[in-house]
């Protein structure tokens, strides 16, 4: 009955192929057969036949589009030393190899559009709507939102700025939540540990209705969501991944502290897109291998996809982030143990 609902959607947008359908599987960036059709052609005023790319996963497609050219020699690290961070409304992070591997807890190995490469990937179902959530249900979200508005900055922006006038001269705003912990499961885990049913945990609430206090209850939640990917990425080095480069792409790519805590968390450096809108441009690319611009997705980056500024991690942190992993961890491990004394 699902197949048929699809069937007949498609048909009333007169995008409906049997012959296509029916046993034909296209590459990444391969042209549909006919291009454009009338109908739609008329609706878009493009012309008849144009050239329709087959589509990426938005995820995946970003991570495409985030990597600079494969072989330059401007870039010297391999692209099996490069874990892709696709962060947005949920994260995902994606490694690539050039062998097929199965982890445990891990998604994969998936074909790439890159001519031999494998990707696993790993990630939480909930990052931005996590700290939105967080956010936005804080008794200070409202006077911040007024704030945020009458400085004409995001929220985001106006909370970056509240944890840097917090931190005392000298002191990293890192270190702001030393008291306060966070493990962000609200939604589950989706990786490493595969269980939907885990829940969030807060250690360390006050009975503090301040702006201040929002904004730590921000800063712990983005520095959670990095003790996830952390998490994640001891999963990925346990198995033959040996990452020396971070590459952001996404809605939260674009707040700086997030990026920061990632790589200070990690302990791995980021190197930043050009162009900020990675799913977009993997959009261009597809199209423009769809189109006969490029011969493949591989020449298209070379030319389409190119990084700027490295963000570097604090090293002066480490001893800090290393007990605050610790901390991530056990709160796991103390839920586990919850779970037992009220299922007995």
């Amino acid at each position: 009955m699902v197949m048929q609902d699809s069937i007949d959607i498609l048909k009333t947008l007169d995008v409906y192929k049997p012959e296509i359908r029916q046993g034909t599987m296209l590459p990444i960036g391969a042209p549909i057969p006919g291009g454009l059709n009338p109908s739609s052609a008329s609706a878009m005023e493009l012309p008849v036949g144009t050239p329709i790319a087959t589509g990426i996963v938005d995820g995946l497609g970003g991570s495409l589009a985030s990597l600079d050219p494969l072989q330059a020699k401007s870039n010297p690290v391999p692209i099996e030393n490069r874990l892709s961070i696709v962060v947005g409304t949920s994260t995902i992070y994606i490694a690539s190899s050039q062998s097929a591997k199965t982890i445990e807890g891990a998604w994969g190995p998936i074909p790439s559009a890159l001519g031999g490469i494998y990707h696993n990937i790993v990630g939480q179902s909930a990052a931005g709507a996590l700290i939105d959530h967080i956010v936005s249900s804080h008794p200070a979200h409202a006077i911040a939102i007024d704030e945020s508005v009458e400085r004409q900055q995001t929220i985001s922006h106006y909370l970056n700025e509240t944890l840097k006038s917090m931190a005392e001269k000298g002191q990293s705003l890192s270190m702001l939540t030393h008291d306060i912990h966070l493990l962000p499961y609200f939604a589950g885990n989706r990786c490493p540990k595969m269980d939907m049913s885990l829940k969030e945990m807060v250690i360390g609430l006050e009975l503090d209705k301040s702006i201040e206090n929002l904004a730590l209850t921000y800063l712990a939640c983005i520095q959670a969501i990095a003790l996830g990917a952390r998490h994640n990425i001891e999963l990925l080095t346990q198995h033959g991944y040996h990452f020396t480069e971070l590459r952001p792409c996404g809605g939260l790519a674009k707040n700086p502290l997030f990026i920061q805590e990632h790589v200070n968390i990690a302990g791995i450096q980021a190197k930043m897109p050009q162009e900020p809108d990675c799913m977009l441009l993997s959009s261009a690319l597809v199209a423009s291998v769809a189109c006969g611009v490029f011969a493949s997705i591989e020449d298209a980056i070379q030319v389409m996809s190119h990084q700027k500024e490295t963000v570097y991690p604090d090293t002066s942190l480490k001893e800090y982030y290393d007990r605050k992993y610790r901390f991530f961890l056990e709160l796991y491990e103390d839920q586990q143990k919850y779970r037992k004394i009220m299922n007995r």
